[in-house]
């Protein structure tokens, strides 16, 4: 693994749980997530990755609300990029950065599943997005300035 890919799964790491923080500042009401979410997003942070897949996969097609399924596509998108499963990872992380509670950190980490499958330039659109939601963040600063080293730019 070069050095940029090593610096886009550390990116990635960073941004892993900041979706229900970005939702709590919102003012959305937290306690519409199912519990077996809220298990999964612990199991995240605690870097559980098996548990999260095991909590999320079986269940998310009959997520209610538009929100919670937003928080349970964003976990399960980060699993199967640290589980380097970018096949699952590609159709969560979509999933996550489409919903309409899609925050910034589901577009930088569809970034990273692009970054990671190769296709730098929409790595970078989606990196640039990110920043656009939230500017200043360094994570995504950062991933922008990786993602132009590893095309050569």
């Amino acid at each position: 693994m070069n050095v940029a890919s090593q610096l886009a799964g550390l990116i990635l790491f960073v941004t892993a749980s900041v979706a229900a923080g970005d939702a709590a500042a919102s003012g959305l009401d937290l306690h519409t997530t199912p519990e077996f979410i809220q298990r999964a997003e612990v199991a995240l942070a605690d870097g559980n990755m098996e548990r999260v897949v095991g909590l999320i996969a079986p269940r998310v097609d009959r997520v209610r609300t538009e929100y919670a399924r937003n928080r349970a596509y964003a976990a399960l998108c980060n699993a199967h990029l640290r589980q380097k499963d970018y096949e699952s990872a590609e159709e969560a992380c979509t999933l996550a950065a489409a919903n309409r509670y899609a925050t910034w950190s589901d577009f930088n980490n569809l970034g990273a599943y692009h970054f990671l499958t190769g296709d730098y330039d929409a790595a970078r659109d989606l990196f640039e997005k990110a920043a656009a939601l939230a500017p200043g963040e360094q994570a995504v600063n950062l991933n922008i300035e990786t993602t132009l080293a590893a095309a050569g730019r």
